[in-house]
Protein backbone atom coordinates (compact mmCIF):
# COMPACT_ATOMS: atom_id res chain seq x y z
CA UNK A 1 0.00 0.00 0.00
CA UNK A 2 1.34 3.41 -0.89
CA UNK A 3 2.37 5.64 1.98
CA UNK A 4 -0.16 8.31 1.03
CA UNK A 5 -3.12 5.92 0.86
CA UNK A 6 -2.01 4.28 4.10
CA UNK A 7 -1.92 7.67 5.81
CA UNK A 8 -5.39 8.46 4.50
CA UNK A 9 -6.67 5.10 5.72
CA UNK A 10 -5.14 5.57 9.15
CA UNK A 11 -6.61 9.06 9.42
CA UNK A 12 -10.05 7.72 8.49
CA UNK A 13 -9.79 4.92 11.07
CA UNK A 14 -8.66 7.32 13.80
CA UNK A 15 -11.44 9.78 12.99
CA UNK A 16 -14.06 7.03 13.08
CA UNK A 17 -12.82 5.84 16.47
CA UNK A 18 -12.82 9.37 17.88
CA UNK A 19 -16.42 9.76 16.76
CA UNK A 20 -17.44 6.34 18.10
CA UNK A 21 -14.84 4.30 19.99
CA UNK A 22 -17.22 1.32 20.10
CA UNK A 23 -16.85 0.61 16.37
CA UNK A 24 -15.22 -2.78 16.82
CA UNK A 25 -15.24 -3.56 13.08
CA UNK A 26 -13.24 -0.39 12.46
CA UNK A 27 -10.84 -1.55 15.17
CA UNK A 28 -10.33 -4.92 13.45
CA UNK A 29 -9.85 -3.31 10.03
CA UNK A 30 -7.40 -0.78 11.44
CA UNK A 31 -5.51 -3.52 13.30
CA UNK A 32 -5.26 -5.55 10.08
CA UNK A 33 -3.68 -2.55 8.34
CA UNK A 34 -1.22 -2.13 11.18
CA UNK A 35 -0.37 -5.84 11.17
CA UNK A 36 0.31 -5.75 7.44
CA UNK A 37 2.97 -3.17 8.25
CA UNK A 38 4.42 -5.21 11.11
CA UNK A 39 3.04 -2.95 13.82
CA UNK A 40 1.93 -5.65 16.26
CA UNK A 41 2.07 -3.46 19.39
CA UNK A 42 0.01 -0.69 17.77
CA UNK A 43 -2.53 -3.25 16.50
CA UNK A 44 -2.85 -4.76 19.97
CA UNK A 45 -3.40 -1.31 21.46
CA UNK A 46 -6.14 -0.48 18.93
CA UNK A 47 -7.95 -3.76 19.59
CA UNK A 48 -7.52 -3.62 23.34
CA UNK A 49 -8.84 -0.06 23.36
CA UNK A 50 -12.33 -1.31 22.56
CA UNK A 51 -12.48 -4.14 25.07
CA UNK A 52 -13.45 -1.97 28.04
CA UNK A 53 -16.74 -0.95 26.41
CA UNK A 54 -20.00 -2.73 27.10
CA UNK A 55 -21.51 -3.82 23.81
CA UNK A 56 -25.00 -5.15 23.18
CA UNK A 57 -25.13 -8.92 23.08
CA UNK A 58 -24.12 -9.65 19.50
CA UNK A 59 -22.48 -12.75 18.01
CA UNK A 60 -20.56 -10.47 15.62
CA UNK A 61 -18.35 -9.54 18.58
CA UNK A 62 -16.88 -13.05 18.72
CA UNK A 63 -14.43 -12.50 15.82
CA UNK A 64 -13.38 -9.15 17.32
CA UNK A 65 -12.65 -10.75 20.68
CA UNK A 66 -10.88 -13.69 19.01
CA UNK A 67 -8.68 -11.43 16.89
CA UNK A 68 -7.88 -9.32 19.95
CA UNK A 69 -6.77 -12.43 21.85
CA UNK A 70 -4.54 -13.57 18.99
CA UNK A 71 -2.91 -10.16 18.50
CA UNK A 72 -2.40 -9.66 22.23
CA UNK A 73 -0.59 -13.00 22.37
CA UNK A 74 1.56 -11.97 19.39
CA UNK A 75 2.40 -8.76 21.24
CA UNK A 76 3.38 -10.72 24.35
CA UNK A 77 0.46 -9.39 26.38
CA UNK A 78 -0.55 -12.72 27.93
CA UNK A 79 -2.46 -11.31 30.91
CA UNK A 80 -4.56 -9.02 28.74
CA UNK A 81 -5.22 -11.93 26.35
CA UNK A 82 -6.40 -14.07 29.27
CA UNK A 83 -8.78 -11.31 30.39
CA UNK A 84 -10.25 -11.04 26.89
CA UNK A 85 -10.58 -14.84 26.72
CA UNK A 86 -12.67 -14.70 29.89
CA UNK A 87 -14.79 -11.91 28.43
CA UNK A 88 -15.25 -13.92 25.24
CA UNK A 89 -16.41 -16.92 27.27
CA UNK A 90 -18.95 -14.76 29.11
CA UNK A 91 -20.13 -13.24 25.83
CA UNK A 92 -20.66 -16.66 24.26
CA UNK A 93 -22.51 -17.90 27.34
CA UNK A 94 -24.70 -14.80 27.44
CA UNK A 95 -25.53 -15.15 23.76
CA UNK A 96 -26.45 -18.81 24.16
CA UNK A 97 -28.51 -18.13 27.27
CA UNK A 98 -30.44 -15.24 25.75
CA UNK A 99 -31.16 -17.15 22.57
CA UNK A 100 -32.33 -20.28 24.34
CA UNK A 101 -34.94 -18.46 26.42
CA UNK A 102 -38.47 -19.27 25.19
CA UNK A 103 -39.48 -15.62 24.99
CA UNK A 104 -36.75 -14.85 22.46
CA UNK A 105 -37.55 -17.64 20.04
CA UNK A 106 -39.35 -16.88 16.85
CA UNK A 107 -42.84 -18.31 17.08
CA UNK A 108 -44.47 -19.90 14.09
CA UNK A 109 -47.46 -18.15 12.64
CA UNK A 110 -50.22 -20.70 12.15
CA UNK A 111 -52.45 -19.01 9.62
CA UNK A 112 -53.54 -21.86 7.43
CA UNK A 113 -56.89 -20.34 6.58
CA UNK A 114 -58.56 -21.53 9.76
CA UNK A 115 -58.61 -18.05 11.24
CA UNK A 116 -56.41 -19.04 14.19
CA UNK A 117 -53.03 -17.52 14.85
Amino acid sequence: MEANSRELSERAFKTALVLNPMLYRIRTDYAELLLLNGEVQAASDILLGGIAYTYPNNPDLIPYYSMTIDVLKLAGKRNEAKNVEEKLGRQKQLFLTENSHPNTRVKKNYTSGSGRN
